[in-house]
């Protein structure tokens, strides 16, 4: 069957054309009555007449089922074969969004256990402590420790300062003298007579020479021009000492102290003071003194100047070290090794005039 305004192929029991919309006019009562159709065309709707309650048996056609969706398939040539109408192609399903699906629930029994997260933050913490002490190490290493032997390194430099100061102080001449004359010395002679000295008196053949004690005071006498003239005591010879008299030149030239002497050779070391405050060390290699030569010589303002002065000389000799004082003060230093040991003695020079040297407080402290 075909609808009567657009020829589109109709099924049985259609009411309404679903190309174009025509009602569609009730079928003949015979079923071969449109003519372009084959016995088979079409396969007839089963129907069953019944009767509804009260009502005449007039017959009931069970209306077609409504259409699902309204297409317009286009008009096919006529085939005996083909006595199904050709439908369009089903549509093709559309992509969908991809929904994820959503996370399992886990019981309670299955809920994954605390320890990473306490094992985590173990790990945190021991990083913290090693981060720490890291830097504490390099705080020590870098500010605390340098501090610290900086701090040490300034005690131990004002520690050798203080004891390089204490060590020159203890090895100064002054400190050298305030330290050997502290205690009692091994000699002490006032020379003020010959009952108990050990100095003896001398008288030289020709008269020239002379060691004598007049007025409580050891004198010694030398008219000798050009030479000088030293009175030793009966004492034993000495290395190391401190040796130490009263001094004042009467008349003449100058007067001084002799000690390391060698008494059958004549050689020594002089120490001389003259009235006007000049002084000299020297060394004699021989009797003649020829071939002597001074080792220092100078002036002292600590010397009581003119003749009748009395002053305090005093000489130490420590090794080749010699330390010269005037009054308990030095004024001079000198190192010579030639001799080691010998006596001492008082000592007048005559230059030019006679000389006389009054001595007196003789002390020797042995070192």
């Amino acid at each position: 069957m075909h609808c009567a305004s657009c020829g589109t192929t109709l099924l049985p029991g259609t009411v309404r054309c679903p190309a174009c919309g025509a009602p569609v006019s009730a079928p003949s009562s015979s079923p071969y009555e449109d003519a372009e159709l084959a016995p088979y065309d079409v396969e007839a709707v089963p129907y069953k007449e019944f009767s509804a309650p009260g009502q005449g048996a007039a017959p009931v056609i069970s209306p077609p089922p409504a259409p699902l969706r309204e297409y317009a398939p286009q008009p096919a040539a006529f085939s005996p074969l083909a006595t199904v109408p050709q439908f369009p192609p089903a549509p093709q399903p559309t992509a969908m969004a991809y929904a994820p699906a959503a996370p399992p629930v886990i019981p309670a029994s299955q809920t994954p256990s605390k320890r990473p997260a306490r094992l985590v933050a173990v790990l945190c913490a021991l990083i913290a402590l090693l981060v720490l002490s890291n830097l504490a190490l390099l705080y020590v290493a870098l500010i605390y420790q340098p501090a610290q032997l900086h701090s040490q390194a300034d005690a131990i430099a004002r520690t050798e300062e203080a004891q390089a100061s204490a060590t020159a102080y203890a090895s100064s001449p002054q400190s050298l003298y305030a330290r050997y004359t502290a205690g009692k010395p091994n000699l002490n002679d006032p020379l003020n007579n010959n009952s108990a000295s050990l100095w003896s008196e001398y008288t030289s053949i020709n008269g020239r020479n002379i060691c004598e004690f007049t007025g409580n005071s050891y004198h010694v006498i030398n008219s000798d021009p050009a030479h000088f003239f030293y009175c030793p005591p009966a004492y034993h010879a000495l290395s190391n000492f401190v040796f130490q008299v009263q001094m004042t030149i009467i008349k003449g030239d100058y007067g001084g102290l002799v000690v390391r002497l060698d008494g059958s050779s004549g050689t020594l070391y002089r120490f001389r003071l003259d009235p006007d405050g000049y002084f000299s060390f020297y060394l004699y290699i021989s009797r003649s003194g020829a071939d002597s030569r001074p080792l220092i010589r100078g002036y002292t303002s600590s010397m009581n100047m003119g003749l009748g002065q009395s002053n305090l000389i005093t000489i130490i000799a420590q090794g080749s070290h010699f330390y010269l004082y005037v009054n308990r003060q030095n004024i001079g230093s000198v190192t010579d090794s030639t001799y080691s040991y010998g006596g001492v003695g008082l000592v007048a020079g005559d230059n030019n005039q006679a000389t006389e040297v009054a001595y007196s407080n003789a002390e020797i402290w042995e070192l």
